[in-house]
Protein backbone atom coordinates (compact mmCIF):
# COMPACT_ATOMS: atom_id res chain seq x y z
CA UNK A 1 0.00 0.00 0.00
CA UNK A 2 2.83 2.39 0.91
CA UNK A 3 4.45 1.87 -2.49
CA UNK A 4 1.12 2.50 -4.25
CA UNK A 5 0.67 5.82 -2.40
CA UNK A 6 4.26 6.78 -3.24
CA UNK A 7 3.60 5.97 -6.92
CA UNK A 8 0.41 8.08 -6.98
CA UNK A 9 2.22 10.97 -5.26
CA UNK A 10 5.03 10.75 -7.82
CA UNK A 11 2.61 10.79 -10.76
CA UNK A 12 0.72 13.78 -9.33
CA UNK A 13 3.95 15.67 -8.63
CA UNK A 14 5.27 15.02 -12.14
CA UNK A 15 1.97 16.21 -13.62
CA UNK A 16 2.15 19.49 -11.71
CA UNK A 17 5.77 20.01 -12.73
CA UNK A 18 4.99 19.29 -16.38
CA UNK A 19 2.19 21.88 -16.34
CA UNK A 20 4.37 24.49 -14.63
CA UNK A 21 7.30 23.99 -16.97
CA UNK A 22 5.38 23.44 -20.19
CA UNK A 23 6.72 26.56 -21.87
CA UNK A 24 10.10 26.91 -20.17
CA UNK A 25 13.22 27.74 -22.10
CA UNK A 26 16.78 28.08 -20.94
CA UNK A 27 17.22 31.82 -20.32
CA UNK A 28 20.67 32.92 -19.32
CA UNK A 29 22.33 30.24 -21.42
CA UNK A 30 22.32 26.49 -21.63
CA UNK A 31 22.88 24.92 -18.20
CA UNK A 32 23.38 21.42 -19.56
CA UNK A 33 21.90 18.32 -17.96
CA UNK A 34 20.61 20.20 -14.91
CA UNK A 35 17.87 21.97 -16.88
CA UNK A 36 14.42 20.63 -16.06
CA UNK A 37 12.96 18.68 -13.19
CA UNK A 38 14.35 15.82 -11.15
CA UNK A 39 12.47 13.46 -8.82
CA UNK A 40 14.21 12.15 -5.74
CA UNK A 41 13.84 8.38 -5.98
CA UNK A 42 15.57 7.42 -2.76
CA UNK A 43 17.68 8.59 0.16
CA UNK A 44 20.18 6.53 2.11
CA UNK A 45 21.82 7.43 5.40
CA UNK A 46 25.05 5.55 6.06
CA UNK A 47 23.97 3.01 3.43
CA UNK A 48 20.50 2.35 4.88
CA UNK A 49 17.24 3.53 3.30
CA UNK A 50 15.96 6.70 4.97
CA UNK A 51 12.96 5.62 7.05
CA UNK A 52 10.97 8.84 6.58
CA UNK A 53 11.22 9.08 2.79
CA UNK A 54 7.82 8.29 1.28
CA UNK A 55 6.64 11.48 -0.48
CA UNK A 56 8.67 12.46 -3.55
CA UNK A 57 10.78 15.60 -3.55
CA UNK A 58 11.17 17.40 -6.88
CA UNK A 59 14.17 19.57 -7.68
CA UNK A 60 13.99 21.82 -10.75
CA UNK A 61 16.68 23.94 -12.36
CA UNK A 62 16.40 26.84 -14.78
CA UNK A 63 19.17 29.34 -15.38
CA UNK A 64 20.85 29.75 -11.97
CA UNK A 65 17.59 29.22 -10.04
CA UNK A 66 16.45 26.04 -8.31
CA UNK A 67 13.02 25.14 -6.99
CA UNK A 68 12.48 22.35 -4.48
CA UNK A 69 8.93 21.06 -4.04
CA UNK A 70 7.23 18.32 -2.08
CA UNK A 71 3.52 17.55 -1.74
CA UNK A 72 2.10 19.07 1.46
CA UNK A 73 5.19 21.23 1.97
CA UNK A 74 5.76 24.76 0.61
CA UNK A 75 8.20 24.96 -2.28
CA UNK A 76 11.60 26.49 -1.68
CA UNK A 77 13.42 28.69 -4.20
CA UNK A 78 17.03 29.77 -4.41
CA UNK A 79 20.17 29.88 -6.51
CA UNK A 80 22.53 27.05 -7.39
CA UNK A 81 26.10 26.70 -8.57
CA UNK A 82 28.36 23.82 -9.57
CA UNK A 83 32.08 24.08 -8.91
CA UNK A 84 34.91 21.58 -8.38
CA UNK A 85 32.58 18.56 -8.27
CA UNK A 86 30.13 20.09 -5.80
CA UNK A 87 26.59 21.39 -6.20
CA UNK A 88 25.77 24.30 -3.90
CA UNK A 89 22.14 25.24 -3.21
CA UNK A 90 21.39 28.52 -1.49
CA UNK A 91 17.77 29.10 -0.50
CA UNK A 92 17.06 32.80 -0.69
CA UNK A 93 15.24 33.95 2.44
CA UNK A 94 13.73 37.02 0.82
CA UNK A 95 12.15 34.85 -1.91
CA UNK A 96 10.24 32.65 0.55
CA UNK A 97 6.83 33.11 2.12
CA UNK A 98 7.14 33.83 5.85
CA UNK A 99 5.95 30.35 6.86
CA UNK A 100 8.87 28.58 5.17
CA UNK A 101 11.82 28.11 7.49
CA UNK A 102 13.38 24.85 6.33
CA UNK A 103 14.31 22.72 3.37
CA UNK A 104 11.89 19.77 3.17
CA UNK A 105 12.52 17.96 6.47
CA UNK A 106 13.20 14.60 4.79
CA UNK A 107 16.37 16.07 3.23
CA UNK A 108 17.98 16.51 6.66
CA UNK A 109 19.41 19.96 5.85
CA UNK A 110 17.46 22.02 8.38
CA UNK A 111 17.01 25.78 8.04
CA UNK A 112 17.29 27.40 4.68
CA UNK A 113 20.62 28.74 3.71
CA UNK A 114 23.47 27.10 1.86
CA UNK A 115 23.90 23.36 1.38
CA UNK A 116 26.94 21.95 -0.45
CA UNK A 117 26.59 18.48 -1.97
CA UNK A 118 29.23 16.25 -3.50
CA UNK A 119 28.25 15.18 -7.03
CA UNK A 120 28.59 11.40 -7.24
CA UNK A 121 26.98 11.01 -10.68
CA UNK A 122 25.58 13.51 -13.16
CA UNK A 123 24.09 12.42 -16.49
CA UNK A 124 21.09 13.13 -18.70
CA UNK A 125 18.99 10.79 -16.55
CA UNK A 126 20.59 10.57 -13.10
CA UNK A 127 21.86 12.99 -10.47
CA UNK A 128 23.34 11.37 -7.37
CA UNK A 129 24.47 13.65 -4.56
CA UNK A 130 26.10 13.17 -1.16
CA UNK A 131 26.03 15.26 2.01
CA UNK A 132 27.62 14.63 5.41
CA UNK A 133 25.59 15.96 8.32
CA UNK A 134 27.13 17.55 11.45
CA UNK A 135 26.97 14.16 13.23
CA UNK A 136 29.14 12.57 10.51
CA UNK A 137 26.33 10.55 8.89
CA UNK A 138 26.61 10.25 5.11
CA UNK A 139 23.39 11.01 3.22
CA UNK A 140 23.04 10.04 -0.44
CA UNK A 141 20.28 11.40 -2.66
CA UNK A 142 19.36 9.59 -5.89
CA UNK A 143 17.47 11.76 -8.39
CA UNK A 144 16.04 10.70 -11.74
CA UNK A 145 15.27 13.15 -14.56
CA UNK A 146 11.54 13.72 -14.91
CA UNK A 147 11.56 16.35 -17.65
Amino acid sequence: MRQFIRHIATVLTLGVIAMLHNSCTQPGGNIGVYFGSWVLESITIDGEDAPDYSIPVCLSFQSNIFDMAMIDYPELVGVWEEADGYLTLTAEKEWQPEEIHHYPPVMGWGDYGTVTLLILRKSDKHLDLQWTDPDGRVWKYYFKKAY
